[in-house]
């Protein structure tokens, strides 16, 4: 959707807002997830919220980025996976 965000960390990790407004999620859900996660797991979490209410597998990303923060909260976040898994997809589609 943004591809011009991926061209340095910095631009990525300002780029919160861009993502919410383009999911339709509340800045302030945001806001929490950099809070608990800090800014550099939010933004990635957000960026793979992103990534998958644009493939359908996510009907509502506010909620779903709350269960992110909430898995974090409770020890159980695996964001690594969650990309792995996603790069993994995207070879064989390819």
């Amino acid at each position: 959707m943004v591809p011009e965000v991926f061209d340095h960390w910095t631009a990525f990790r300002s780029s919160g807002g861009l993502f919410c407004r383009l999911c339709y999620i509340n800045p302030q859900v945001y806001q929490e997830a950099v809070e608990v996660l800090g800014q550099d797991l939010a933004i990635v979490a957000l960026a793979l919220t992103a990534e998958r209410s644009a493939n359908g597998s996510v009907a509502n990303p506010g909620g779903y980025l709350r269960e992110l923060v909430n898995r974090s909260c409770r020890g159980s976040l695996r964001l690594s996976r969650s990309l792995f898994s996603m790069a993994a997809s995207a070879r064989q589609s390819h």
